[in-house]
């Protein structure tokens, strides 16, 4: 059984409270492991650096469930046949950078990290820096602080990955340079959006492909010009 269906099956079949506590002991030990600090919440009115009109679409920051990501991952494997290098990884809101350390062990093209909040940045950098030290990434990382809807993408394939960073109208914006980065260009887009509290938003979008869609996380693809579709399928 692939570690992807585990997944799928554990977030159906186990409690909220127990797959909750599963999550809490990997970022436990993913901490204690590197030297990083990543866990803890962070509200908005906490965020030093942050532009006040950011800051009125702006959610709180809590990393990604270690789980989360590897399945949402793991889907976005399986429809590109493993070719991780030929795509760009781009966390949207890396907060204090968790994500970025956990896609730098997959063989992306690079790996980006782009966060609007200057002291999160600052935390990312320092927990990147200590990762770093105590063990070699398979991809090139990048840490931006910046607006992660103005934000320049690299050309190519993209995977982008969101922690439910903003709100709807926020969302929406997000969904719409998606499509603007694809026009002209043959190139595929995957967004792995975890905590899909706007899941409205890209579910009303017919351009969008939903590949994978469970309780807590979905993955969809987009396409411009002629584009290979191997191995995706809906799920």
């Amino acid at each position: 059984m692939s570690k992807n269906i585990e997944g799928i099956l554990s977030t159906l079949l186990l409690p909220a409270s127990w797959r909750s506590f599963i999550a809490k002991r990997k970022a436990i030990a993913f901490d204690r492991k590197y030297g990083t600090d990543t866990r803890g919440i962070v509200e908005v009115s906490a965020m030093g650096g942050l532009d006040p009109g950011l800051a009125a679409h702006a959610v709180q920051y809590e990393a990604s469930a270690i789980p989360k990501f590897d399945r949402g991952l793991a889907a976005v494997g399986r429809a590109i046949d493993g070719r991780f290098d030929e795509y760009s990884f781009i966390d949207v809101g890396s907060g204090k950078g968790l994500v970025v350390m956990l896609a730098a062990q997959w063989p992306f093209r690079q790996v980006c990290g782009v966060e609007m909040a200057a002291d999160l940045h600052r935390s990312a950098e320092a927990n990147v820096a200590r990762y770093l030290a105590r063990r070699a990434a398979r991809s090139t990382v990048y840490l931006h602080c910046a607006d992660a809807l103005s934000f320049p993408w690299p050309d190519g394939g993209l995977v982008l990955y969101l922690y439910n960073p903003f709100d709807a109208e926020l969302t929406a914006r997000f969904v719409q340079r998606v499509h603007e980065a694809l026009s002209g260009q043959a190139r595929r887009i995957f967004i792995v959006y975890v905590n899909p509290v706007h899941e409205e938003v890209f579910a009303a979008d017919v351009r969008l492909r939903r590949i994978l869609s469970d309780q807590t996380l979905s993955v969809y693809e987009a396409s411009g010009g002629p584009s290979e579709r191997t191995g995706a399928g809906h799920e």
